[in-house]
């Protein structure tokens, strides 16, 4: 397996190897797509499953970094280390796992210490992860120096975590505070900007109300949504718009994404398209420019006459960059949107485009035949 690599010794005396693995893997996709079956296997639901080997395919292009430790059994303890070159400031840890044989060994500190200690030299300022509260995995990240940094409401104990290495009141000035929106730069996204994606959709709802198109496409919370949204865009099958404050900090986010993205096309549905908007606490103000900018881009996807976005009721935010860009409200489903342990009212928004007028062709005057006068009678 090609990569850096830093040995040890287990607590038995047996050595381990950590390999830091990088695009393109290589036999290295084979190896990880296997142990991680084993991640697999342990979920309890259907829902959480994911197809590993898609999944390792189409994301080698992307900055993502593997951190494993092995043995002379082959892969015992992995993560994966999502980051951007274009942020290389920002990354985010998922998918800790330890082979049931070899946990209470020290082998996911050994690995995560190495990922932590590369990406620190390595331009990196701040590391987010999602786990459940009271776990071994969260209990691990406590340990290493991570807090609780935002956390959904109960029952639900989900709670993102964050590790600011360095002064973190000097690194959320830097990066998180709050910028004008004539100071965020708009763009197309981009596969790059996955670790931009990643720290913006780490935020619980009612922040982010992710329950409807983005959520739905992904089974496995917000990382897959990001996953298929980056696919769904790169085959063209929507446009989005990336509003990013100080060094590329993510702020805002819009998406126009096809009705029927999960299953056929149904051909009444093909000229509508969802929107959802996006935005970081503290970020609401960038939303209208970003809205703005995806309108445009949105006028150009062919078919497309009717814009669909569904909002919480309490979302004043969204509710109010979509009513002031012309977006009518055109109903409401009660205790329809999911908030935790609390339902609230969805609140439908439609924008639909006139169809161009249809230009009547007036018949060109023909030239007068000529022909030799008839004699007279």
């Amino acid at each position: 397996m090609q990569g850096k690599v830093e040995r040890f010794s287990l607590a038995d005396g047996e050595d381990a190897v950590i390999h830091e693995l990088r695009a393109p893997l290589g036999a290295g996709a084979e190896a990880l797509n296997q142990f991680w079956s084993g991640w697999d296997a342990e979920q309890t639901s259907g829902l959480f499953r994911t197809d590993t080997s898609s999944r390792l395919a189409a994301r080698e292009d992307i900055g993502d970094r593997w951190y494993v430790a092995t043995t002379i059994e082959g892969i015992v303890c992995g993560l994966e280390l999502s980051r951007s070159n274009r942020i290389p400031h920002l990354g985010s840890l998922h998918q800790i796992y330890t082979a049931p044989n070899r946990r209470e060994q020290g082998l996911a500190r050994h690995v995560l210490d190495v990922a932590l200690e590369r990406f620190s030299t390595d331009g990196g300022q701040a590391v987010i992860a999602q786990c459940t509260r009271d776990t071994p995995a969260y209990k691990l990240l406590a340990s290493l120096g991570f807090e609780d940094y935002l956390a959904m409401p109960e029952p639900y104990k989900r709670v993102t975590m964050r590790l600011v290495l360095g002064d973190a009141a000097a690194f959320e000035e830097r990066y998180f505070s709050a910028v004008a929106p004539d100071t965020v730069a708009r763009r197309p996204l981009r596969r790059s900007d996955k670790s931009a994606l990643l720290h913006l959709f780490s935020h619980p709802v009612p922040f982010l109300i992710r329950y409807y198109a983005l959520h739905m496409y992904g089974s496995y919370g917000f990382e897959e949504s990001v996953l298929v949204l980056l696919d769904a865009l790169e085959r063209g099958l929507g446009t989005s718009v990336l509003g990013v404050a100080a060094e590329g900090t993510p702020a805002a986010l819009g998406t126009v994404l096809p009705a029927d993205l999960p299953t056929p096309p149904l051909p009444y549905r093909e000229h509508v398209r969802l929107l959802d908007l996006f935005a970081r606490p503290g970020f609401e103000d960038a939303l209208g420019p970003v809205l703005e900018a995806l309108l445009v881009r949105a006028d150009v996807l062919p078919g497309v006459r009717r814009l669909l976005s569904v909002v919480d009721s309490e979302n004043v935010s969204v509710r109010t960059t979509l009513e002031e860009a012309g977006f009518v409200e055109s109903g409401m489903l009660h205790d329809y949107a999911l908030l935790g342990d609390q339902h609230g009212d969805a609140v439908f928004y439609e924008l639909t485009r006139a169809e161009p007028d249809k230009v009547e062709q007036v018949p060109s005057e023909q030239p007068a035949e000529t022909g030799a006068e008839l004699p007279e009678a």
